[in-house]
């Protein structure tokens, strides 16, 4: 598979939704990897770009690294959420990480949440 492509995929695989809730933009974005062993042969450093999916009134992607995004984390996986917008002001954006079970639950011992801000100096 090669490094820094889009991932393929129909719209039946995933599903993206966003919801506008007492003046908070809300959303969602389930990324699924089909084939995991085969994202392993990934260099270190190197990732794999989701689809382009829209959020919070933004569009993003998720970048994932198989194999860590350096050298010191090459036993990790990695996920990035990046804003693929020009920002003309802020964004500030609270992510959850999540890994789900069979069933799209959420297990909480492999989930992690993150604050942050980007500056519109795009």
């Amino acid at each position: 598979m090669p490094a820094s492509s889009r991932a393929s995929a129909s719209a039946s695989d995933g599903a993206s939704s966003s919801a506008i809730v007492a003046g908070t933009v809300n959303g969602y974005h389930v990324l699924k990897i089909v084939g995991y062993s085969l994202t392993k042969a990934v260099p270190n450093g190197k990732s794999i770009k989701s689809r382009p999916f829209r959020a919070g009134g933004h569009t993003w992607h998720v970048a994932y690294y198989p194999n860590g995004q350096n050298a010191e984390k090459a036993e990790y996986m990695a996920f990035f959420l990046c804003l693929d917008d020009t920002a003309s002001k802020g964004v500030e954006a609270k992510a959850i990480f999540s890994l789900l079970d069979m069933e799209g639950n959420s297990v909480s011992s492999h989930s992690f949440t993150t604050r942050f801000i980007v500056d519109g100096q795009l």
